[in-house]
């Protein structure tokens, strides 16, 4: 009774549980139940898919080949290279790369994922496998955007080492020289731009500085366009740069008045996450894991959606955040039970007192007993009838001794 009433362990098997079973045990017996998948190995894509909505400036106007081919200005050799004209097509088809150039990054990040196999021996929870999906993807997205930002600042670093002009000249220009050795050969050099303030664009930190609109007879500047940023390398400024006056009616129709842009542009919509003053480079990290799960097309001005981005926020910071509004992981736990198919669950738990036992055990010690005397009885009779023989042979051999003896004695003395 006492071992009885001691706690004890007893192992509980089931066959072929159902994914309702297999939750209700986990729920109950998550610490010992273990149930084997009969296929270790699954690939994600079995039982994953993303829905993810990315920032509005890649499906908007201003990445159309209509809208670049509308601000792109011919004379741009006449007027200063940080002016608004000068940049304004460039800025966009930069922008346009970079949403294209992301969402092809991604769909290779994206196959990538699809083809990793989750191992699996045991069946795992629906929290287990929803949070190794996030953790995988989110592995597969920072790989990726780290393999973007280092193709860019190679090709960074390779212009400016090797001096390449930009298509606009904005970091080198070419000049005459003449040389009187050869007075009837035209000789060209290349030369760093220099600015006002004597900043070079051999520096490699370049010469960042507001985008503007010049006053073209005077070459002195009217304004700032709020927001962009001109650097010697167009990429730079890009990057540097935020949106901030493509969300502001005020901010085109300067633009338009001055016959910069067309007339009737409509602004981005601020109802984004990224806010105005988001940075380009801070867009295209977000876009980049966005670019190839975009399944929200046409609803990219819902204006019940905040951003979660600072207004302030540059472009190149949101490159970090890979220029994501809303991303949902959507895994079905079905398909995934379904691959991993348990062919059994056992689980343990705790007894403290069960009368079976108790019972089998008193069963067991009575049978015990019973083929133990069935062994030593006949042993320990024997013993005792062997010995009592003895005692009672060696009694009946006394009396014989002691007369013989008596006999002799008497007929001694007569003599």
């Amino acid at each position: 009774i006492y071992a009885g009433s001691l706690p004890r362990t007893k192992i509980i098997k089931t066959f072929r549980p159902s994914e309702n079973e297999f939750k209700r045990l986990y729920d109950k017996f998550s610490n010992t139940l273990k149930c084997p998948c009969s296929q270790v190995a699954i690939q994600y894509s079995y039982f994953t898919n993303i829905d993810v909505k990315f920032h509005e400036v890649c499906e908007s106007q201003f990445i159309t080949q209509d809208w670049i081919d509308s601000v792109y200005h011919v004379n741009v050799s006449i007027i200063p290279p940080n002016d608004v004209r000068t940049v304004m097509s460039n800025f966009w088809q930069f922008i346009r790369s970079f949403c294209n150039l992301t969402k092809e990054t991604f769909t290779d990040a994206y196959t990538d994922f699809n083809a990793t196999i989750l191992l699996t021996p045991v069946t795992q929870s629906q929290f287990f496998i929803e949070t190794n999906v996030e953790a995988s993807l989110n592995f597969s997205v920072t790989s990726a955007v780290s393999n973007l930002k280092r193709n860019l600042f190679i090709s960074r670093e390779t212009t400016l080492v090797n001096g390449f002009m930009s298509s606009l000249a904005t970091n080198y220009h070419m000049e005459s020289v003449y040389y009187a050795s050869l007075p009837n050969t035209a000789n060209f050099q290349s030369r760093a731009k220099i600015f006002e303030d004597k900043c070079v664009c051999s520096n490699l930190r370049g010469c960042p500085r507001p985008v503007s609109i010049f006053d073209l007879n005077t070459k002195s500047i009217e304004t700032n366009v709020t927001g962009m940023i001109f650097d010697c390398l167009l990429v730079d400024g890009v990057l540097a740069s935020s949106l901030d006056c493509f969300y502001q009616s005020s901010c085109l129709s300067l633009l338009q008045n001055e016959a910069i842009i067309p007339i009737g542009v409509q602004p981005l919509n601020a109802s984004s996450r990224f806010t105005q003053t988001t940075t380009i480079e801070q867009l295209l990290n977000a876009y980049a894991q966005a670019g190839i799960f975009n399944k929200f097309d046409g609803i990219l001005n819902d204006r019940n959606i905040s951003s979660r981005f600072p207004m302030n926020r540059d472009f190149g910071t949101m490159l970090n955040e890979l220029l994501i509004e809303d991303w949902i992981s959507n895994v079905s736990y079905n398909n995934y039970f379904d691959k991993c198919a348990p062919l059994s669950c056992s689980f343990t738990i705790e007894q403290k007192f069960d009368w079976f036992y108790v019972f089998a055990n008193i069963l067991g010690l009575y049978g015990g007993l019973s083929v133990g005397l069935k062994l030593i009885l006949p042993v320990i009779v024997s013993l005792i009838l062997l010995t009592l023989r003895q005692i009672s042979n060696r009694f009946r051999i006394r009396p014989d001794c002691q007369l013989a003896q008596t006999n002799e004695n008497v007929k001694s003395n007569s003599e």
